[in-house]
């Protein structure tokens, strides 16, 4: 009965992995571009959310908990750009908007902070170091 239960292994990672590559490459499509009067700051953002993103996924992949660590990291730091973002909405506009304008605006970051908070709270649970530990001792006794 141990041996079952230590030989199962969790497909999660490598969905959440796949998923994260995708994400990394269409994010790295949609702001490493050419752009006019756009700050050298944000560009070295971009740049480290998409690394951290995507060696964050194989690590995640290799079952590692450095994985884990830059996938949290990376998630961080594309939520608070995107809560900077918000702020500087709020602020070119000259003040608050109206509720409707917000919720607009909210609906749009979605597609770019959506799988960032996802990942959040997901590696957030304390299962998670368990089930990767698990998988590198068992790798480490074949």
């Amino acid at each position: 009965m141990s041996n079952e239960k230590s030989n199962k292994v969790s497909k999660w990672p490598m969905i959440v992995s796949m998923v994260t590559i995708i994400y990394a490459v269409l994010y790295g499509l949609k702001h490493l571009r050419p752009a006019e009067n756009v700050p050298f700051i944000t560009h070295v953002n971009n740049i480290a959310i998409i690394v951290l993103m995507f060696i964050g996924a194989i690590g995640l992949y290799a079952r590692r908990i450095w994985g884990v660590r830059m996938l949290v990291f990376g998630s961080w730091l594309a939520v608070l750009r995107a809560v900077y973002l918000l702020f500087l909405i709020i602020d070119v506009m000259g003040g608050a908007p109206p509720v409707f304008f917000l919720l607009g605006v909210l609906t749009a970051m979605l597609p770019i902070v959506g799988w960032p908070v996802f990942l959040l709270i997901w590696l957030s649970r304390n299962k998670i170091p368990s089930q990767i530990a698990d998988v590198e001792s068992l790798s480490e006794n074949i």
